[in-house]
């Protein structure tokens, strides 16, 4: 689940770890207008730590984008408001 996001990376929460290193390939799927996009990032994990979810072991996750393609990061930046 992604709690946080910015034009550099993402914030997220998880109930599997991770380690520090680990490159991931994620499809970011949202609500436009009444149809749903989306955009696919390849993201690296650069910090990590423990955070439970109702009582069960989870994680925390800091992931930096490795690769975006332009049309991706418009897309992402119209989702955080930004001026394309």
């Amino acid at each position: 689940m992604i709690i946080n996001a910015s034009e550099t990376g993402l914030l997220v929460q998880s109930s599997k770890n991770l380690p520090i290193g680990t490159k991931l390939n994620i499809a970011v799927i949202f609500s436009k207008g009444f149809e749903l996009a989306n955009f696919e990032v390849v993201a690296e994990v650069v910090w990590a730590k423990s955070n439970p979810i109702d009582g069960k072991e989870g994680y925390q996750f800091g992931l930096r984008f490795v690769y975006i393609l332009e049309e991706d990061r418009q897309k992402l930046n119209h989702l955080l408001g930004e001026s394309d």
